[in-house]
């Protein structure tokens, strides 16, 4: 150590961090001894471990609220932020205050003059939000300001600073660094702007609904940030040409008519969207995509020249541009969103150049003046269901293109237009719906070709509603109306998604007669008193019942023999269970648990198992001690109690979230985890401030998060080196990264550069969402073992992945919609894959990986459109490769033991796969519409097929079956119209499973006589009412009437039905507007839900048996029956929306009927994750 001297170390030291770094420089050598006696001030913050380290300084620095104050020193300098106000109190020449702000309360007190003190301008401290200026003078003195001068002292502009104010103009000095977040939103008379040449950033929503006219961009500027002009009077704009535009930055701009965007490579979301006077947008060839609804409703703008370098077009990217008269996308073009062009009504010419351009449902939908199309490939891409459309559509190309026939298109229903309250949507032909948002209709029949509902796809408000039980309901919302009281679940209906129905808003609802399980969260924040679970359940999961506040009373069947004290959690109104099996539940123990949900709690009970979010302590308590019963703790559990001065955790808790004590800054001041270990104190999460606090009392942690209440208070006056997790960027609102930065966040949030993201190896884990809607092309995760959800879903120029190779799971939806991606390559380290992680990767084409044992989730594949290679498989889970309709063949281990529902649905191209012997369940509709399948042969050892498990494959020819005792559900082959060769069960002359009439007819042809014959829907428009009535009195086979047999029939005017029919479904007769009388069999014991309602004329029924059930709803509005039939009330309840009788809103008693349904229990929520309130992602 020679050539150093001691005040060079000196120098050195003031760039250490830690009291380690310092302790070490002493130790070095004699020399440096007694160094940090030459530091007049602290190089540190001081707390109790270090208030020693420094003894001769004179000057103490305060870098935070939270330092140790040394006695005996009169000279002290404060870096943190304090308002105008304390400075004025406390400041002198000992005192000295480096960073002022101008809060709220200082405007009061001291005027709209901003001091010369003043560094930063504090949060809404100019806003007149939340009735601010209440005194007339106060109000009068800000509105009487013209002109906002900002003094060149200050540097930081934070969010909402002048939100709402009168002023006409602002003069911003050079020397602003920082502007947050709608930092002069809603200022309704601000015309002129002159911007620093120094800015780089223009935050989020900065000048919303500002009336700037005009305003010069910098060449600087890098950054314009979400919304950030929405809906100001700018009429002409051009963009530097290295200048990243965000969504929505002119959205609303309605005088806005020229904008310049050459130079940009991306047009994001919405950019322009609902500027009515936009006429013209000069870009260039650097433009590779163009966004969702980047220039919808752009009414007036006129034909674009597209790039030559043109690939991606967004949904309803061009929607309801009136004056489009001829678009031609160009060869480098490979997708074309969902309604890119819709109603662009002038419209003549479209012309097509790629090939392999994928084109969205609805492209083109409602241009009616097309007359002129060129679309490569468009007859054998709808002849492969490779190209679903709209009737419009399909008027519109059949017209061109001979071989566009209805027999070879998918067509469907998506948000065209409202039809009035009389109507009828006509649902021939329609075989999805797609967000279907109709406030004016009052009648909804979905016919018989319907099959598959997609994402808010029913958004209607009707009071009745009838989904066949063929109907594959495909993500969350499907149904979702606020007017549905009363309702049926249909078969599968939580197969594929368990959020498809929105269930908590009915006060009836009927499930599946043969479910076994009650699955975690299938009664979540629902409003029903009471609820009877149906006969035959025999295993109910923790948390079944979740938050229901009004919930009172539980009756348990005694089929129930799995069971825990957790399976109803948080309803606070539960006050009685009955159980038969009592002997296994501790009745009392549970009410008790789930009434202490209902009052604040000051103790844990030591019984208690479990503590989640949904507990409340009371306010004034001080300490928590936690009992050693204890084994899991929800994440953010004791975050934020604002008095708690003591935790004690037990060290046996085996699931615990990080974030439990995050936020306790205010009072903390002990801390027991387990044995206090370094180790313990490491798992857990604290935020900024709570860290600060807890040093100062010996606690270090090494997680630190900065969350909203940190920037808060500190604003961007804070220590980012010690920060490793940020819950909010707004810190960074003016920074632009040139790569992703060394630590954890929203990466969306932030301002990055580079299309390629490398994430450092210092990054280990992902939040939620992380990268979502991110412009990146690549991304390389080196050392994180864990993708979250969402974590990259809806990027749409993603192409390539580069994953670590130690990646052991990638969590769901983790890389949906990403629509550009064309290879994957998974790791052998990869154990689980999620649900939906890679669905509507529509360009998705192979995806590699040699680990076969790799579980994969539902829906892990769906709608990918363009797969040809997956991996070899072990488990093929539900819907896992729903709609890819290009997959050809597939291969499955010999460990492969089933086919879940769902798994190859439509997948069209699919002519070979191999069932090995190990497999012995193949599930419902798991083959359905595979239309290249020719021959199947069922091995030996597959002892169920699940209904419909072949259902519409039109060109399967020959089916083997080698087991004779195989057990076959409903509708197996319906609809395989070119079945002529069928070796199943014991005798080949004879099948026993149930198949429609139609199908009967088909098996007639092949010398096989079915034995068990429904008449379903499709039977009745086919062959007519009158041979339908018929064939029930003379067919011996005829077994049963299904679901919506009947619906809406105008004809029949009596039923009997004959005593070899056992059954009779749901909405069988609904409806039957003629319909007078009826006479029920001997055979009948049970009339469904709905069955005879909406009959408005059916006077008689005679029972010839003795029905012992009555459904809810069974007789609904049948006025003329006059209930002269002995049932419950409920029978003949008048559906909400009724003209005769007003809807009312107030709960009623919960009813959980069954029906004929085979699967609906295993397909709850068993798959979920199981620690969503212990993941800090």
């Amino acid at each position: 150590m020679k050539k150093v001297d001691v005040f060079s170390i000196q120098i050195i030291a003031k760039y250490l961090q830690t009291n380690s770094d310092f302790l070490n420089i002493i130790q070095i050598c004699k020399k440096f001894r007694y160094v940090l006696d030459r530091f007049r001030e602290n190089p540190i913050a001081l707390s109790l471990d270090n208030k020693k380290l420094f003894q001769c300084i004179e000057t103490q620095v305060f870098y935070t609220p939270f330092d140790y104050s040394l006695p005996g020193l009169n000279l002290h300098v404060y870096l943190y932020r304090v308002s105008y106000s304390e400075y004025k109190k406390k400041s002198s020449q000992y005192e000295i205050y480096k960073s002022v702000t101008y809060t709220k309360e200082d405007v009061d007190n001291y005027g709209v003059l901003i001091p010369k003190e003043v560094n930063s301008i504090s949060s809404k401290a100019f806003s007149k939000e939340d009735d601010d200026f209440d005194d007339d003078q106060d109000e009068e003195k800000n509105d009487s300001i013209k002109t906002i001068i900002i003094p060149k002292n200050v540097t930081e502009l934070y969010e909402s600073a002048f939100e709402d104010c009168t002023f006409e103009s602002i003069e911003l000095p050079d020397t602003i660094r920082y502007i947050g977040n709608n930092a002069f939103s809603s200022c309704g008379n601000l015309k002129e702007m002159v911007l620093p040449e120094t800015l780089k950033v223009i935050p989020n929503e900065c000048f919303y609904f500002c009336k700037l006219t005009k305003i010069d961009l910098p060449k600087s500027l890098q950054c314009i940030g979400e919304g950030a002009f929405i809906s100001c009077h700018i009429k002409e704009i051009t963009i530097p040409e290295n200048c990243e535009l965000k969504s929505e930055c002119f959205n609303g701009c309605m005088m806005l008519s020229f904008i310049s965007l050459k130079g940009q490579k991306r047009i994001p979301n919405g950019l322009c969207k609902d500027c009515d006077n936009l006429i013209k947008i000069e870009i260039d060839d650097n433009l590779v995509s163009i966004g969702n609804e980047a220039f919808s409703r752009c009414e007036k703008l006129q034909d674009l020249n597209f790039s030559e370098n043109l690939e991606f077009i967004g949904d309803q990217a061009f929607e309801w541009c009136f004056n489009f008269k001829e678009i031609v996308l160009k060869e480098k073009v490979n997708y074309v969103g969902k309604c890119a062009f819709f109603f662009c009504s002038n419209l003549e010419e479209i012309y097509v150049k790629n090939k392999n351009t994928l084109i969205g449902l609805g492209a083109f939908n409602c241009c009616n003046k097309l007359t002129k199309i060129e679309i490569p490939n468009l007859e054998h891409k709808c002849q492969h269901g490779m190209m679903q459309m709209t009737k419009e559509e399909f008027e519109m190309y059949s017209k061109t293109y001979k071989n566009v026939d209805n027999d070879s298109v998918e067509l469907c229903l998506c948000n065209d237009r409202n039809v009035g309250p009389e109507e009828q949507i006509d649902f021939n032909k329609i075989t999805s719906i797609y967000n279907y948002d109709n406030f004016l209709i009052k009648n909804l029949d979905l016919g018989t070709t319907l099959e598959q509902i997609e994402d808010r796809g029913l958004n209607v408000p009707i009071s009745s509603l009838f989904i066949p039980s063929t109907v594959a309901l495909c993500n969350k919302d499907c149904v979702n109306s606020n007017n549905l009281k009363y309702f049926v679940m249909p078969k599968y209906s939580t197969t594929i998604c368990k959020e498809a129905i929105t269930i908590n808003r009915f006060n009836k609802i009927a499930f599946a007669k043969s479910t076994t399980k009650i699955g975690k969260k299938t009664f979540n924040y629902c409003n029903f008193k009471s609820i009877e679970i149906c006969n035959g359940i025999t295993e109910i999961e923790d948390c079944a019942f979740c938050e229901c506040g009004n919930l009172e009373e539980i009756v348990i069947p005694s089929s129930v023999t799995k069971i825990t004290e957790n399976f109803v959690v948080a309803c606070s109104s539960l006050s009685s269970i009955k159980f038969e099996n009592n002997s296994i539940l501790d009745i009392s123990r549970v009410i008790e648990k789930n009434q202490l949900f209902s009052e604040d709690i000051t103790e844990i009970p030591i019984w208690l198992d479990e503590l989640t979010n949904s507990l409340n302590f009371e306010e004034s308590l001080t300490k928590i001690v936690v009992p050693n019963s204890v084994t899991k703790i929800d994440n953010y559990m004791f975050s934020g109690e604002p008095n708690l001065v003591e935790l004690s955790l037990p060290g046996n808790i085996k699931k615990i979230g990080k974030h439990i004590f995050s936020d306790n800054d205010n009072k903390m001041t002990k801390i027991d985890i387990g044995n206090n270990t370094k180790e313990e104190f490491d798992k857990y999460v604290v935020n900024y401030a709570c860290h600060l606090r807890l040093l100062n009392f010996g606690y270090h942690f090494d997680n630190i998060e900065f969350n909203i209440d940190d920037y808060e208070r500190f604003g961007n006056v804070f220590d980012s080196k010690i920060v490793t997790k940020y819950e909010q960027t707004k810190a960074f609102n003016n920074t632009v990264f040139d790569y992703i930065p060394k630590f954890v966040a929203k990466y969306s949030d932030l301002n990055i550069k580079s299309e390629s993201l490398v994430f450092p190896k210092e990054i280990t884990e992902i939040v939620n969402e992380s990268c979502q809607n991110m412009k990146i092309t690549f991304v390389e995760i080196p050392n994180i073992e864990i993708i979250s959800r969402e974590a990259f879903s809806k990027c749409y120029y993603l192409t390539q992945l580069v994953f670590s190779k130690n990646l052991k799971e990638i969590k769901k939806f983790a890389f949906s919609e990403c629509v550009s991606l064309e290879e994957i390559s998974l790791p052998n380290s990869l154990q689980k894959v999620g649900e939906g992680a890679f669905k509507g990767c529509s360009r998705l084409e192979k995806v590699i990986c040699e680990n076969e044992n790799v579980i994969y989730g539902r829906s892990c594949f769906m709608k990918c459109v363009s797969l040809k290679k997956v991996p070899i498989i072990r488990h093929i889970a539900t819907a896992m490769f729903f709609e890819c309709k290009s997959l050809e063949k597939i291969f499955l281990i010999e460990k492969c033991e089933e086919i879940c529902e769902f798994a190859f649905y439509k997948c069209f191209s699919l002519s070979k796969i191999d069932i090995p012997k190990s497999v012995t369940k193949i599930g419902a509709f798991a083959f359905r519409k595979c239309l290249s399948l020719t021959t199947f042969e069922i091995p030996e050892n597959v002892l169920c097929l699940g209904d419909g498990a072949f259902y519409d494959c039109k060109n399967l020819e020959k089916v083997v079956s080698k087991n004779t005792n195989i057990l076959g559900k409903c509708d197996l082959f319906e609809g395989c119209e070119s079945l002529r060769i069928f070796e199943f069960g014991q005798d080949y002359t004879k099948y026993q499973f149930e198949v429609s009439y139609s199908f009967s007819v088909h098996m007639k042809k092949l010398n096989i006589c079915c034995e068990n014959v429904v008449i379903k829907r499709s039977d009745v428009l086919l062959y007519g009412t009158t041979k339908m009535l018929n064939e029930m009195k003379t067919n011996k086979f005829i077994r049963r009437i299904d679901e919506g047999a009947f619906y809406n029939n105008t004809e029949v005017t009596k039923i009997v039905i004959p005593e070899q029919i056992t059954d009779i479904g749901i909405y069988a007769f609904y409806k039957c507007g003629n319909l007078k009388e009826i006479v029920i069999s001997k055979s009948i014991d049970n009339i469904p839900e709905f069955c005879f309602a909406g009959c408005t004329n059916l006077e008689i029924v005679k029972i010839e048996g003795n029905v012992t059930t009555f459904r809810f709803c069974c007789f609904s509005n049948c006025d003329k029956l006059n209930k002269q039939i002995e049932a419950p009330e409920e029978c003949y309840e008048t559906l909400p929306g009724d003209e005769n009788e007003p809807q009312d809103d107030e709960d009623e008693e919960y009813n959980y009927e069954n029906y004929n349904n085979e699967e609906f229990n295993d397909q709850q929520l068993d798959d979920s994750d199981e620690n969503d309130n212990l993941d800090d992602n």
